[in-house]
Formats: C-alpha cells, structure tokens, sequence
C-alpha cells in the first residue's frame, strides 16, 4: 500500500517485480515497504491535508526555546525546502522515497554537503515537532539514515588568532597613515572606517570565542557594562 485515495474510500497499491531467491525478495520487500509505504491510519490526523511546505512555515513559527542564532540559520533554509517540489508534496503521503530523491536532486544540484545536511536536518526536526504536536500520529524519518554531515569546524591555533589580530590591526594602521598624509582624502576615510570594522569582530571573536552565527546576531543590548 502506498496511499489512500479519500474520495474513493479505498487504498492506493502499486506492484513490484523481483528477480531472486524468497530471501533476497522478502529484504527487498522490506526496503520498499519503508521508501513507499503510508498507513491508513495517518489519513485520520489533522495532517491530511497539510502540505510539507505548509508544515515547515508552521514550524519555523512556532513558538521554541532557540537561540538567536539558531533562528539566523534555520530562515533561510526553510526558505530554501519552502521553495523546492518537495514542499508540494502532502505531509500525509510523504515517505522516506520522496525524502531521498529531494536529497539526490539537490546533490546533483551543486548543493555543498553542509547545505545538503542543513536541509535534512532543519526537515526532520520539523517532522518531529509535527508528531508532538499531535498533527500526525507517525514520523516517515524515523530511524533513516540521514545524507553525509559536514565535517566539524576546527578552532583556530593560538598562532592564528594572533596572525588575524595582527593583519587586521596592520590594516588599520597603514590606512590610518594614509588618511594622515592625506586628512581630507574622502577615499582614505571611507577605507580607513572599512578596516576598523572589520578589525571589530576579529577582535570580538578573539577575545570572547564566539562562534560566526553568535556574532551576527549580536546586538548592543547584550553588552553589559560592568562598573
């Protein structure tokens, strides 16, 4: 069974054919009982007519206790599932086929392995938070494989928060010098307020070890003087 059509009141089939012996036909069976298979008793739900896309924007709207970085990264990727054919799919009809095939085009896409990864997680997530949320009784995710994660970033060596700190600290007074021989050159200005900027976060991430989506969510009020 790989569906249930409403208006006729009955379930949806499709046939397979299999060259092998009864062991190899009964894994095989197996295999696409889990990338095509729906139980009619997830037609009962208040998902039925729910697209994926429709339940991705629901998550990402929900209320949760994330970190605002976390909200700066998942934006765009629900932007991006929001966007795909997959999206259109019913949450209801959804099955672990579907999933890998959305994955296969996005590889084949040029998707880089973190955003590949991002996507499959961002999509689980919401899935999971779909069954707590008693609008389906199953999650078609559970216990599958996800696609390769990237590998972890590596923090810097001593010695290259120091080479950091000292480009963008070089950068700043060599513009400096510059607008100083020239105090009316806009042009000099303008590089010279650039470099500063920059020199900023450098200097922020190497004195607190914050991480990138930390420091672009920053914001002033998160500063505390101390007295």
């Amino acid at each position: 069974m790989v569906g249930f059509d409403a208006v006729r009141g009955r379930s949806v089939q499709r046939s397979f054919r299999v060259h092998g012996d009864a062991e190899f036909a009964e894994r095989r069976r197996r295999e696409l009982v889990e990338d095509h298979g729906v139980t009619r008793v997830e037609y009962t739900t208040a998902g039925a007519g729910l697209s994926v896309g429709e339940i991705l924007v629901r998550f990402f709207e929900a209320p949760h206790l994330w970190v605002p970085a976390t909200v700066v990264s998942h934006r765009p990727v629900i932007r991006a599932l929001v966007a795909d054919p997959l999206a259109r799919r019913r949450l209801v009809v959804l099955t672990v086929g579907d999933v890998r095939a959305a994955i296969a085009q996005w590889q084949a896409g040029g998707a880089s392995v973190p955003t590949v990864s991002a996507r499959w997680l961002v999509l689980r997530s919401a899935l999971s938070w779909v069954v707590s949320e008693n609008i389906l009784r199953t999650n078609p995710l559970v216990g599958v494989k996800g696609p390769p994660r990237p590998m972890p970033r590596r923090h810097h060596t001593i010695s290259e928060v120091r080479q950091l700190l000292a480009t963008a600290q070089s950068a700043v007074a060599r513009l400096a010098g510059e607008l100083h021989g020239a105090p009316d050159s806009v042009r000099w200005r303008r590089l010279l307020f650039s470099a500063e900027q920059a020199h900023l976060p450098v200097r922020l991430a190497a004195d607190s070890g914050a991480r990138r989506g930390e420091l672009a969510v920053l914001r002033r009020g998160d500063l505390t003087a101390e007295s």
